[in-house]
């Protein structure tokens, strides 16, 4: 493994409000690259100091689970190296919404 976790869970957030995350690179092979699954967080990867950051902003709620006062989503972030091979590491919280 050549991060310190492939998936970290942050428990209860509050929709709206930013979370950074952070995680730790071990390997050597260089990133070029990360995608993130949806457009909820900004992952942010810092090469000196070898530390992905993920700043993470639940915003979107899917219309089906707005009665359900929460939301279980999973963010999942593919990292591109340079030999064109990709690792997933995985964001999961439970969401509270805001109720107007």
């Amino acid at each position: 493994m050549n991060w310190n976790t492939l998936e970290i869970n942050i428990g209860n957030v509050e929709q709206g409000k930013t979370y950074p995350i952070k995680y730790e690179y071990f390997g050597s092979k260089k990133i070029i690259n990360v995608r993130v699954s949806c457009g909820c967080s900004k992952p942010d990867y810092n090469e000196k100091e070898k530390i992905l950051t993920v700043n993470y902003t639940p915003k979107d709620v899917p219309y089906h689970l707005k009665d359900l006062g929460k939301y279980q989503p999973t963010q999942t972030y593919v990292v591109v190296y340079e030999d064109d091979t990709t690792e997933e590491l995985k964001l999961t919280a439970t969401v509270y919404l805001k109720l107007i």
